[in-house]
């Protein structure tokens, strides 16, 4: 293949300046005497006040868990979901929007075989009712095969 050098070499050439083109967007009316200039209104708003010392604290719902011994890692796990499931469900049924895992919501002990999980309701208006619903409901009815006991109560 043999290089065209005639591309890409740059030549002088005749310049045309075109006419001036005008646009006019005002369709023949006067253009207003503020064009350019910034004007907006001012609108002060009254003062809002509130109190946050007044708030009630979110109460949570904690349980405490007595695992039982020999029990795989694998079985808690899946009990735990389970048992998450299951009050989560309470929960709803007593019109709430659900719990919520808290951010430091697992404190297991080895020495005792026991586990705390803690959650928080997800709508805290009315929770303190509903999770005190949500514990008495509990009872018995949650029996799992990696968890002996499960002891309940609104913090």
């Amino acid at each position: 293949m043999t290089p065209n050098h005639k591309y890409g070499q740059t030549e002088p050439a005749p310049v045309h300046v075109m006419p001036e083109l005008a646009f006019d967007l005002s369709e023949g009316h006067p253009l207003p005497a503020t064009l350019g200039q910034t004007e907006s209104p001012v609108v002060l708003l009254p003062e809002l006040a509130f109190d946050l010392s007044a708030a009630e604290p979110v109460p949570s719902l904690q349980m405490t868990l007595t695992l039982r011994p020999g029990a795989t890692p694998g079985l808690v796990a899946l009990d735990l979901f389970r048992l998450y499931a299951a009050v989560n469900q309470l929960e709803l049924s007593e019109h709430g929007a659900g719990l919520i895992p808290d951010d430091a919501s697992c404190e297991s002990t080895t020495n005792d075989g026991t586990m705390r999980a803690t959650f928080r309701p997800a709508d805290p208006n009315g929770a303190a009712n509903r999770l005190g619903m949500v514990v008495s409901a509990m009872s018995d009815a949650l029996k799992y095969p990696s968890v002996v006991s499960c002891e309940a109560k609104v913090a």
